[in-house]
């Protein structure tokens, strides 16, 4: 039997999408309200192919979007020989949420 690894979240871009060889990457801010206190939770994804060409052509630093992928674990040494690791979120779905007043008249849908 398989495990299951799938991540939703909701969230707004922090900065536009960077293109990194074949992947895009964005990086969003998904905020929390407990007790009266905010709470933000930053969170890096990543996409590829088709998904990734939409994301970066479309998507915009503030947009609000929402994600659905798996959690993908990168494992490194630094150039210290110390161990790194970070949790990214791979997307496969994707949804702008903000109302297309909000939006770039260019988004074909």
């Amino acid at each position: 039997m398989s495990d299951l690894n799938r991540c939703t979240i909701i969230g707004r871009l922090t900065r536009d999408p960077e293109r990194n060889g074949s992947a895009i990457k964005i990086s969003l801010a998904c905020n929390r309200k407990y007790k009266e206190v905010d709470e933000t939770t930053y969170v890096d994804c990543v996409a590829f192919g088709k998904t990734g060409e939409v994301i970066e052509q479309y998507m915009k630093k503030g947009q609000r979007v929402g994600i659905d992928g798996r959690i993908k674990q990168n494992r490194w040494e630094d150039k210290d020989g110390n161990k790194r690791s970070k949790i990214e979120i791979v997307i496969d779905n994707f949804q702008f949420l903000d109302s297309k007043a909000e939006t770039s008249n260019d988004i074909p849908f």
